[in-house]
């Protein structure tokens, strides 16, 4: 009988577990992990402690060459460290990323634990920003929004750490941004129901990776609209993809707080131009009609509080 129990139970959490991965949403941004006083992990930067959401890779990592028995450790490379983190918390990292001005760093990843004191630090050294993700904005999601923010760094060296004071934390006055609230501009075009914002990256090009080399690639921006603002996209797709006439626009997207009323994050697109429109199913006649716009950018910036 306690067998029979035993396995019933192995059954059940195993079921659980599938349930759970089959409903953890696909993309390149984690979920932010479930809130726990266990585990925090921080970014130590230019004598600051930058909250993570999440933090991985870094490893250092042997590469193998050769065949047979000749293959051996040719040379050692540093994973790139992953980091998820909130629009006021990436600033630091994300504004001169974006505007060309970023410089090597070096810093360290914390793991702290209950009480606040270190338990393990990994340092990094000469590390490059080499992409931004911006995460998806949904009108009609719950959830917080983030930033995946990718370093490449020299080096890396992991050590556990025991008897430190627990990290002095400055006071955070940054309010929480939701995937929900959010405004995007656009002159000229009423952009006011914008649904969706998929996610996006800015990146070094691959022939820039691990320098500062200028110039960085930004994926294609693809925005859900109702129909209700399709006039003003349909014009300027006219214009511009059938016409062949040049008009590029500067395009803001903004970060606001829960009440609507803040810009707590803004990113300027310049040489901001539209590329397709396409036809959204809907799902049934009560759903609102709406639309898919993707869009291209030539430079973002990240503009000061307004």
């Amino acid at each position: 009988m306690i067998r029979h129990a035993i396995l019933a139970l192995a059954a059940t959490l195993l079921t659980i577990a599938m349930q759970a991965f089959a409903a953890a949403p696909a993309g390149s941004l984690p979920p932010p992990p479930a809130s726990s006083t266990a585990n925090r992990t921080f970014l130590e930067l230019e004598k600051e402690v930058i909250p993570l959401q999440e933090a991985r890779g870094g490893a250092m990592a042997g590469i193998a060459e050769g065949i047979g028995a000749s293959r051996r450790i040719a040379r050692v490379e540093c994973e790139p460290i992953d980091l998820t983190l909130s629009a006021a918390h990436a600033t630091k990292l994300v504004a001169p990323f974006l505007d060309e001005s970023s410089k090597a760093l070096s810093g360290a990843i914390v793991t702290c634990g209950a009480d606040g004191a270190p338990v393990r630090r990994m340092r990094f050294t000469n590390a490059l920003v080499d992409s931004m993700t911006f995460g998806k904005l949904d009108a009609s999601s719950k959830a917080s929004h983030a930033f995946a923010v990718r370093l490449r760094a020299e080096s890396t060296e992991s050590v556990a750490v025991t008897g430190e004071k627990p990290l002095v934390m400055p006071k955070d006055s940054s309010k929480p941004s939701l995937a929900s609230a959010f405004k995007i501009e656009i002159p000229g075009l009423d952009s006011t129901r914008v649904a969706t914002v998929e996610e996006f990256t800015v990146q070094r090009p691959p022939a820039a990776r691990g320098s500062l080399a200028r110039g960085l690639s930004i994926s294609n921006i693809k925005l859900v609209v109702s129909v209700v603002d399709r006039a003003g996209f349909e014009n300027w797709h006219r214009e511009t993809v059938l016409n062949r006439a040049s008009s590029p626009k500067t395009m803001t997207l903004s970060l606001l707080s829960p009440d609507m009323k803040a810009a707590l994050f803004t990113l300027e697109g310049t040489n901001t131009g539209i590329l397709a429109l396409r036809e959204i199913p809907r799902e049934n006649d009560t759903t609102v009609k709406r639309f898919e716009a993707e869009l291209f950018v030539g430079q973002f910036k990240v503009l000061p509080p307004r």
